[in-house]
């Protein structure tokens, strides 16, 4: 801080006119010059230059931040482009590997529906061979049946036949 100017010569004609002795005013004037020179006070020069410093002080940081603010805004506005363009892109590889994985399920569904009509085809045909197995079954047992009661028939017509011929039983 600059000190006022102390103006010892002055200060000096000054004593000496109140009636102080010169050697005395001279001495005075030297204790109160060595005073002032160590003392620390504000002049108003460095008070205004102090409130100058500070008002731009204070001027800069509202610059500073209202550009911190615009860059801080831009860099939000870009992560957040930035995000959206990254679940877009996150969206569409789900989306791709559902479909894959619901054209693979397609195919691994269709493989089966083949494997059962294979296995359903097998299935009827051993049916199919086993109702004309029974078919031929049950003809020869109808067969069987057919024969054997004609046989019985016969059987019992002879005997009756037998019966008949034996004199005295009519």
């Amino acid at each position: 801080m600059a000190l006022a100017a102390f103006d010892t010569l002055k200060f000096v004609d000054e004593l000496e006119k109140s009636g102080i002795p010169e050697k005395q005013a001279r001495a005075i004037s030297s204790a109160v010059r060595k005073v002032h020179e160590s003392s620390d006070v504000a002049t108003k020069g460095d008070i205004a230059d102090l409130y100058r410093d500070t008002k731009q002080d204070i001027a800069d940081l509202r610059r500073d931040t209202k550009q911190d603010i615009a860059d801080l805004r831009r860099d939000t506005k870009q992560d957040i482009a930035d995000l959206r363009r990254d679940f877009a892109d996150a969206e569409e590889r789900t989306d791709a590997k559902l479909e894959k994985l619901g054209t693979e399920l397609r195919h691994e569904i269709g493989d089966l529906r083949k494997d059962m009509e294979a296995r359903f085809a097998g299935v009827d045909a051993k049916l199919a061979g086993a109702d004309a197995k029974l078919e031929k079954a049950k003809f020869d047992l109808l067969k069987w049946m057919v024969g054997l009661a004609v046989g019985n028939f016969a059987f019992l017509v002879g005997i009756f036949w037998k019966v008949m011929s034996i004199p005295g039983i009519h």
